[in-house]
């Protein structure tokens, strides 16, 4: 069968219509794939950037902070910082009025009121009253207030051992306040005298020229009144700034 010309071409057409619209979506699909694929990197590479920059901004916020606040703490301790009261600023003289009136009212809590003006207006004489100066000076002499119950526990061992005695925490503390200055070396050598007298159950001179007799009973009831809650709460009071 013959066929025409135009027939002939327009068959190829079809035919290369064909085979062209059966390649298309293979050609089509590869460069999709490729596209998708330089999308998909390019997604990748912001994302890995956008990542990276994110890093890079928490970590100089978290440096800041972390500046900032250790600028906070060292600014707060430095302004908390308070040097510790002036001891040795204090002449001898008052170092053993306070000494003198710290026993006196560790001996009988009554007198607090009355040497409670005089003991501050020493104070005020070297220094301005801060609860953080006043501390400093508080712990230095809380033994202090503690050498009249040393006392009457020695005195009872005294009278059973017939002998005086002096324990080695009543000896260090002597020392410690006789060599800061808060204790003299004649109120030692009077408690010697004293203990030397209860231990061998002699009267004891008073004020007034009273004469009174220490036997362990006597003891016994003063350290059944000793009271170190009351003693503590005296401390308190007398290094507390007043407002």
């Amino acid at each position: 069968m013959l066929v025409s010309a135009e027939a002939t071409d327009s068959c190829r057409w079809s035919f290369t219509k064909k085979l062209y619209s059966a390649s298309f979506p293979k050609v089509e699909n590869k460069y999709l794939k490729k596209k998708k694929e330089k999308k998909r990197e390019l997604s990748s590479n912001t994302s890995a950037g956008f990542t990276c920059i994110f890093k890079k901004i928490n970590f100089t916020l978290v440096l800041v902070v972390i500046i900032a606040i250790s600028f906070t703490i060292f600014f707060v301790r430095n302004k908390a910082k308070v040097k510790p009261f002036p001891i040795e600023k204090i002449s001898l003289e008052d170092r053993q009025e306070l000494g003198a009136m710290i026993l006196m009212v560790a001996s009988n809590p009554d007198d607090l009121e009355t040497i409670d003006t005089d003991f501050r207006d020493i104070l005020k004489k070297y220094s301005r009253e801060s609860g953080t100066r006043l501390f400093h000076l508080k712990e230095y002499v809380n033994g202090l207030f503690y050498l009249p119950k040393l006392f009457y526990e020695d005195a009872k061992r005294a009278i059973q051992e017939k002998r005086p005695f002096k324990s080695t925490e009543r000896d260090r503390l002597e020392q410690h306040f006789l060599k800061s200055g808060f204790l003299t070396i004649q109120q030692i050598q009077n408690d010697g005298e004293t203990m030397e007298l209860i231990a061998k159950k002699k009267p004891i001179s008073a004020a007034h020229g009273v004469e009174i007799f220490i036997d362990e009973k006597r003891i016994d009831e003063m350290l059944g009144e000793w009271n170190d809650e009351e003693i503590e709460k005296i401390i308190s009071k007398l290094f507390t700034p007043q407002t």
